[in-house]
C-alpha cells in the first residue's frame, strides 16, 4: 500500500495536483510511525507522527553554521502542523500555537510551487538591539513530497513484516474496455427490461409504452457505465 502512495503522489505532481501530492504525502509519517510505535495508541499519534519524521527525515532538516539557532527548519512539529491545517482545515500553513520549539514560531511560512527549482529556504532579520525577527521559511512543494515519499518508502522495504496492519485491497471494479462496458450495457438493458415486466404484470390493464429507441438505448448504458 504504501508503494501505491507514493506512486500516486508522483502521479499526481506530473499532473499538476499540488495539494493532492501533498495531503498524501503528509499522511505517510502517520503509516510508518504506525508500524515504528505500535504500542502507541490513537492519543498518541502525533507523538508518533513527530518522532517517526524526526528520527528518519527531520535531523537531517536542522540547521548548521552561524547563526544556525535562529533558523527555522522543516522540524516534526512544523511538519506535523502542515499536516493537521491541510487535512483538518484546508489550509497548508502552521499553527504556531501548537509549536513549542521557540525557533520554529514564524512569522510567515510559504509553499513554493517551482518545476523547475526546488529550494526551500529559512529567513529572518536581526534588529538593532540583536533580537531575532521577520523569521520564516519558503517551502518548496515538490522537495517536501520527494523527501516524505523516499523515507516513507525506504522505510517500508526494510520494514515490510511491521506493516501487517495493512488488511485491505483496491480493486477497480469497472474497466474501460469495450467488452466490460457491453456487459454492463447488457446487464442494465435486462435489469431495465425487468422492471417493466414487473411493472406490466402490477399494472396488466394499463398500457406501457417506453418512448426510446434500441440506439438511444445502448448510448444511454454508455453514458451511464463509463
Amino acid at each position: 500500500m504504501v508503494d501505491r502512495i507514493v506512486k500516486e503522489i508522483n502521479i499526481c505532481l506530473e499532473n499538476d495536483c499540488y495539494i493532492s501530492a501533498l495531503g498524501m504525502a503528509l499522511t505517510l509519517p502517520d503509516i510508518c510511525g504506525k508500524a515504528k510505535y505500535p504500542q502507541w495508541k490513537k492519543q498518541n499519534v502525533g507523538l508518533r507522527y513527530k518522532k517517526w519524521y524526526d528520527e528518519y527525515i527531520g535531523f537531517r532538516e536542522i540547521p548548521s553554521g552561524p547563526h544556525s539557532e535562529d533558523f527555522s527548519y522543516l522540524s516534526g512539529e512544523v511538519v506535523y502542523s502542515l499536516r493537521n491545517c491541510l487535512l483538518h482545515q484546508g489550509t497548508p500553513n502552521i499553527d504556531n500555537n501548537r509549536i513549542t520549539e521557540k525557533r520554529c514560531k514564524m512569522d510567515y511560512f510559504i509553499l513554493v510551487i517551482n518545476k523547475d527549482e526546488h529550494i526551500t529556504s529559512s529567513e529572518f532579520a536581526l534588529n538593532h538591539d540583536g533580537a531575532r525577527s521577520g523569521c520564516g521559511m519558503k517551502v518548496d512543494l515538490y522537495s517536501l513530497c520527494g523527501k516524505l515519499t523516499r523515507a516513507a518508502s525506504d522505510y517500508y522495504h526494510s520494514n515490510k513484516e511491521l506493516f501487517d496492519f495493512f488488511s485491505v485491497s483496491v480493486n477497480t471494479i469497472i474497466q474501460s474496455h469495450p467488452r466490460a462496458a457491453k456487459f454492463h450495457c447488457e446487464l442494465c438493458r435486462f435489469s431495465f427490461l425487468s422492471e417493466i415486466v414487473k411493472f406490466s404484470k402490477l399494472y396488466s390493464k394499463t398500457v406501457l409504452r417506453i418512448p426510446i429507441s434500441v440506439g438511444a438505448f445502448k448510448i444511454f448504458c454508455k453514458t451511464a457505465f463509463l
